[in-house]
């Protein structure tokens, strides 16, 4: 259960090449109220693998699972005992996951307008309070990149980036030989037209000059 709210398996695959499109640092994510000050729209994404991923105008989050709130559920499944912490790396896993979950909630919130914003998202729930919020975060805020999951040392990833990223490096943990979009963007046609126009306007413009400077060549001869 907990794998499926917190683990990002392709982007962990990724990791390794983040720094090409990416900056490595648990401070490149921006707090909430900048987000809205940028005018990108936050959407709730209950995938983990599109959690601090933003497009031209989205800026996708997940929301914070209710289970990861309380100790208990922590000790139980989460923190591995010390004996077995080397040899069991699923929980190892998981557990470098919810810990980099986290750590990236007390980078988008640092203050109590973050917090408000938050909750009318429903990102978090409605009973916890600010000053409860912000015992509970602080120490995720501290915690060093060696204890959380690759794709969480790394902040927010520009979705564009990611797509380009599915197609050339083609990760195992899609389960596709080749795979498409690492998420598709735009749902209508025309939206997705529209994505090549830009390219095909200068696409023309170049072959335009091309034929009209061979055209004057070939007058000149």
């Amino acid at each position: 259960f907990i794998r499926q709210e917190v683990e990002c398996r392709i982007l962990d695959e990724l990791a390794p090449y983040f720094f090409i499109f990416a900056k490595r640092s648990a401070s490149h994510i921006d707090t909430l109220h900048d987000y809205v000050g940028t005018r990108r729209g936050i959407t709730i994404s209950e995938d983990p693998g599109l959690h601090l991923v933003r497009d031209h105008a989205v800026f996708y989050i997940k929301p914070l699972p209710h289970c990861l709130l309380n100790y208990s559920f922590w000790k139980q499944y989460l923190v591995p005992p010390s004996s077995s912490a080397s040899s069991s790396p699923t929980i190892s896993t998981a557990y470098r996951s919810a810990l980099g979950f986290l750590r990236s909630y007390g980078c988008l919130i640092r203050h109590e307008s973050d917090f408000r914003l938050a909750q009318t998202a429903l990102l978090i729930p409605q009973h916890v309070s600010y000053t409860t919020f912000q015992h509970f975060i602080q120490p995720f805020r501290e915690l060093p990149d060696t204890t959380v999951s690759p794709r969480y040392q790394y902040g927010h990833i520009r979705l564009t980036r990611l797509n380009l990223a599915v197609r050339l490096l083609r990760p195992v943990s899609t389960g596709k030989r080749f795979p498409w979009p690492y998420h598709r963007m735009h749902w209508h046609s025309d939206q997705y037209l529209a994505q090549f126009a830009a390219p095909l306007l200068f696409l023309f413009a170049c072959l335009t000059l091309v034929l009209s400077s061979m055209q004057v060549g070939l007058a000149a001869q």
